[in-house]
């Protein structure tokens, strides 16, 4: 009896740890595209014709002035040198989930193109019309982001996680079935909910 009791234990134990690598790699995804598409944007935004160089060019306005300086201030946080062969995923990379969400918001007029495609791969999305749409997904998941990073997910809430990353993520035209199946093929921890 006590055999069988251990080896429930560890059968639990065992699922926990794989839900949590999943929703660690499935959060870690999300967040390489989220600087990886505002790192486009922006670039291609501020950035003299066919360059990365909106670093280091004189702010054309208040918003390309203030992404200057987040990212002046996260690299002498780091004690990071950005030199004119950084690129802006590299300067992107330094960001904290935080810096990210606040860029997102404050260069919404620029990002929400991202976010308003009706279809991916023969499915019908629902495009995030609003800021607010966006904003209170990508705050529940930089949340949700914080106590899974410190080992706190709790038992609940993981399936609207993943449910909000797949929804912005299928905005951006990101294949999350190609980018999980070697680590879950047969979807036991994470379901999505579009075919792919």
């Amino acid at each position: 009896m006590v055999h069988n009791k251990y080896d429930l234990m560890i059968s639990i134990y065992n699922r926990k740890i794989k839900e949590h690598q999943v929703l660690v790699m499935l959060i870690q995804l999300f967040e390489v595209a989220m600087r990886t598409q505002a790192a486009i944007v922006l670039s291609n935004k501020y950035s003299s014709l066919n360059q990365d160089d909106w670093y280091f060019l004189p702010p054309s306005n208040a918003k390309h002035r203030k992404l200057q300086k987040k990212i002046s201030d996260r690299a002498l946080m780091l004690n990071q040198t950005i030199i004119p062969t950084t690129t802006s995923i590299d300067m992107f990379n330094m960001l904290m989930m935080g810096d990210i969400q606040t860029i997102y918001e404050a260069n919404w007029s620029d990002l929400k193109s991202l976010f308003q495609n009706t279809t991916y791969k023969h499915n019908t999305i629902t495009p995030l019309h609003t800021k607010a749409m966006f904003d209170a997904r990508f705050e529940r998941i930089k949340q949700y982001r914080n106590k899974l990073f410190h080992s706190n997910p709790g038992s609940s809430g993981w399936h609207q996680i993943i449910y909000d990353i797949e929804e912005i993520m299928v905005q951006l035209h990101y294949n999350l079935k190609d980018a999980i199946n070697n680590i879950d093929p047969h979807q036991k921890i994470i379901h999505l909910q579009h075919s792919y």
